[in-house]
Order: structure tokens, then C-alpha cells, then sequence
């Protein structure tokens, strides 16, 4: 009888054991998520990409530099009564007050130490603070930069700085990049160093944004923010294809539109301002406007008609000394297609001074050629349109000038002089103003100069439309 309430016994104690066994574990850990079937994975290709991706980020992030900039603030009590100094206060100008400023950048030679920016992010600054992927901090000094492109080239000051952990970018050839390839954006948005982004190129050949005087720039929908300006945008090769340079965005953060300029502008650039601090471009010395329909239908030309209007060939300049003058429409360079004023502009200042170059235009309804070498194009030459065409149309068929809302004068020959212009005018429409001076009437392909309001007036009272060539200023 004992051994069978011993066998009983320890019957239970295995029972409770086996029982405390398969308990403890949920009394130990608490609630468990219950094992459940993965519902399955993308396929293989986009899983091989992602990879990609992310070794592409690995092998190229060691080039990015973290770029910080201070400007000392002028104080605003210079040559003057210090009213905290008068009043025997505590004197905040005492410590230098500064202002701070961030960017992007990447190394493009790791051997002399050179890293590739945006002038913006450095211009004006006292003290630039280059961060490097491997943490160390470095003073750098300005190389060269160049504000017709926004790129600038800095140089780390400290020859003997550690390169273990970085290495170089390589400039890829931006001329072969194309709409829809993917590309990365590298940089530190906001701060936030090492932030990359993905995205495809939106568009090429973007050249009339107004931001710089070269672009063309690449679109991009790759997160660019703040901070972004200056770092680079690579292809699926790892190579640059350009420098992230500004945003298209009311806000001032990410609306998928970024632009950055071409790394085939980039090389050229940069390896002048290492060679000679400076960029020397061609230049060819005209002012310039677009065409429209109405101007080609006044210079009897084809309706849709594409090219660079000449408002002005300055004095002496190689477009004067080839013989182009006001009205003539510049359509080919070297037998390359001009699309507009922009396209031109890009084009020539990418050339160096004293290129020989063969221009198309059109005159007088007949297609001409030119030879001309370029000139060195600088700052001081800056384009602006001190003399245009504009289209005027007046609401009735009659004779006064006054239709066309304007009051003129007239100005010794040398043309006749607006007084006044009337508000929500043909002439207010067409960008006249006050100041600006009537000097020739363009009808149907024939110009004719303006000498008094008598002449003005003969050309205009019969006509519905036509072309004015007014100077303004210089």
C-alpha cells in the first residue's frame, strides 16, 4: 500500500512538474506575440535595388562634409555715441555678436584636401568649419568661388588631417544624364547630417530660373530641404552628377522640385578656381530678349519662331565688331539650336575667351552667318535690358497717340521721350515707362526710326500692332 501512494505520488510530482515546466515561461515573460506566417516578401529585383541602395549610401556618405560658417554682425553703433557706454549699462557689444549659417558639401580630392560647395553657403562668412563623415572638425579657407554658377571650392586647412574613414567623389558627365534615372540626394537638411534622399530626375536643361547667370540646371524630386545646398547629387554609379543648389518652394521646405547644377559646369568650374583662383568665360556683348508671337509677326518671321531677339550689341564688343545689331534673332551656335536668351547665355559663358565661334541669325526675314571670337566675360558685363522691343496694341483704329496711353516729347532726333504713361494702357501692358525713350517702330518686318511725335505718330495710327524699340537707362 506504500509504495503504491509513493508511486502515486510521485505520478503527480512529474504531472506537477511537467505542468510548472510548460507554465513558467508565460509567467516569466508575460504576453507573448503568437508566431504567425510571413505573408511574404517583394520580389527579388526590388530587393536586390533597395541592397543597392543602401551600399551605394555606404560607399558614398564617407565623402559628405557637414559645412558651418560664421559672419561677425557689424556694429551698429560704429562711429557713433554708444548710448549703453553713455548710460554706464552693460554693454552687449562688447562680446562680438556673430551669425551662423549651415550647408552641404563633399570631398572631390582627398589628398590636398579639397571639398566642393555652393558660394552661397560660404559667401561673406569670417570663419568656415568643415565637419567630416569620420567626425573630426577642420578650419577650412576659401579656394575660389564663382558666383555666376553658385559653386565654390574650399580648402582644409590642415594638411596633416586624419583621411582614414573618407574618401573622394568623381564627377560623372552630366550631358549623359537623362529624365527618369534614379539618383540620390546627399546632405544635411536642416542640420541633420548624413540625410539621404531618392528620388528620380525630374527634368534637363533647366536654364531660366533667374538664380544664377550659367544653369541649366538638373530637376530633381530627391528630398532637397535647407541645408541640402552645396552636397552632391549622385547617380546609381556613385558618381556626381551635380551640386544641390536651390528648392522651388513657397514654404521653404520640400515640394519636389530641387535643381542642381550640372557636374559637367561643376568640373570646368572648379578646376579653374583651383588652377587660378578665378573663371574666365566667353562673352560676346549683346542685351537680349525672348521672341513671342507678336514680335516675330512684326519682324516678319514665322509664328513660333525660337532664338535670342539682340535688343543691344554693346559699344566695341566682338557682336558689335561682327556687324550684329538691334533686331536681329540669333537661332544657332555652331549649328546648336538657341531656344531663348537663357539657352544662349549658357552656352557662350561656357566657352573660354578667344573661341571661335560661327553664329546663325536671322535680318530682315533672311537667315545669315557670322564669325566672331569671344571676349572674357566679367562681372561688370552683366546683362541687362537697357533696350528692348515691346508690343503695343491699341483697343480702336485711330489716329491720336494718345490711344496707346502715352504723353511724349520730343528729344533733339534722338528719339521721343515718355512723359507719362497711362495705367492699364496697350503701352502699360506692353512694359513702357515713364523715362523711356521711343527710338525706332518695327511693321511687318520693316524698322523705321523715330525722330519726333510727328513720325511716331505716322508709323502708329494706322496700325493695330507693332513693335517698339525704346531705350531705357544705359
Amino acid at each position: 500500500m506504500k509504495k503504491e501512494m509513493n508511486g502515486k505520488n510521485t505520478w503527480t510530482q512529474k504531472k506537477l512538474m511537467i505542468f510548472i515546466a510548460l507554465i513558467l515561461p508565460q509567467l516569466a515573460y508575460g504576453y507573448q506575440l503568437p508566431r504567425t506566417k510571413s505573408p511574404g516578401s517583394a520580389g527579388s529585383a526590388v530587393i536586390e535595388m533597395s541592397n543597392g541602395l543602401s551600399r551605394l549610401a555606404s560607399a558614398t556618405s564617407p565623402a559628405l562634409v557637414f559645412v558651418s560658417i560664421e559672419k561677425v554682425v557689424q556694429n551698429p553703433f560704429s562711429g557713433q555715441v554708444n548710448p549703453f557706454d553713455f548710460f554706464g549699462l552693460p554693454n552687449p557689444q562688447q562680446q562680438t555678436p556673430k551669425k551662423s549659417g549651415l550647408g552641404s558639401g563633399f570631398i572631390v580630392d582627398l589628398d590636398r584636401g579639397y571639398v566642393i560647395t555652393n558660394n552661397h553657403v560660404i559667401d561673406g562668412a569670417d570663419e568656415i568649419s568643415l565637419k567630416l563623415s569620420n567626425g573630426e572638425i577642420h578650419s577650412a579657407e576659401v579656394v575660389g568661388r564663382d558666383t555666376t554658377t553658385d559653386i565654390a571650392v574650399v580648402k582644409i586647412k590642415n594638411k596633416r588631417f586624419s583621411r582614414k574613414g573618407l574618401q573622394a567623389l568623381p564627377l560623372g558627365i552630366s550631358d549623359q544624364v537623362k529624365v527618369g534615372e534614379f539618383v540620390i540626394a546627399l546632405g544635411a537638411p536642416f542640420g541633420l547630417e548624413a540625410s539621404l534622399s531618392f528620388g528620380v530626375v525630374s527634368a534637363i536643361g533647366r536654364g531660366n530660373l533667374n538664380i544664377t547667370q550659367v544653369g541649366n540646371f538638373i530637376q530633381t524630386d530627391a528630398a532637397i530641404n535647407p541645408g541640402n545646398s552645396g552636397g552632391p547629387l549622385i547617380n546609381m554609379r556613385g558618381e556626381v552628377i551635380g551640386v544641390n543648389t536651390l528648392i522651388f518652394s513657397q514654404s521653404g521646405g520640400y515640394n519636389g522640385i530641387g535643381f542642381a547644377v550640372p557636374s559637367d559646369i561643376v568640373s570646368k568650374v572648379v578646376t579653374q578656381l583651383i588652377d587660378k583662383g578665378k573663371v574666365e568665360r566667353g562673352y560676346i556683348g549683346i542685351s537680349m530678349q525672348p521672341m513671342n508671337d507678336q514680335l516675330a509677326s512684326q519682324l516678319g518671321l514665322k509664328k513660333g519662331q525660337k532664338g535670342a531677339l539682340v535688343a543691344k550689341a554693346q559699344p566695341r564688343s566682338p557682336a558689335a565688331q561682327a556687324g550684329l545689331r538691334a533686331g536681329d534673332v540669333i537661332t544657332h551656335v555652331d549649328r546648336k539650336r538657341v531656344k531663348d536668351p537663357s539657352d544662349l547665355a549658357n552656352t557662350i559663358k561656357q566657352l573660354d575667351p578667344n573661341t571661335k565661334i560661327n553664329l546663325t541669325y536671322i535680318r530682315d526675314g533672311k537667315t545669315k552667318n557670322v564669325g566672331l571670337n569671344l571676349g572674357t566675360f566679367n562681372e561688370s558685363m552683366t546683362a541687362q535690358a537697357g533696350q528692348q522691343f515691346n508690343p503695343a496694341r491699341p483697343k480702336t483704329r485711330k489716329s491720336s497717340v494718345d490711344l496707346w496711353g502715352l504723353s511724349l516729347e520730343d528729344k533733339s532726333r534722338k528719339g521721343v521721350g515718355i512723359k507719362y504713361v497711362q495705367p492699364n494702357s496697350p503701352a502699360a501692358r506692353a512694359g513702357m515707362r515713364s523715362g523711356d525713350t521711343i527710338v525706332k517702330i518695327v511693321q511687318g518686318g520693316r524698322t523705321h526710326q523715330i525722330t519726333s511725335k510727328r513720325v511716331f505718330e505716322k508709323f502708329s495710327k494706322n496700325s493695330r500692332e507693332f513693335a517698339v524699340y525704346i531705350q531705357r537707362g544705359d
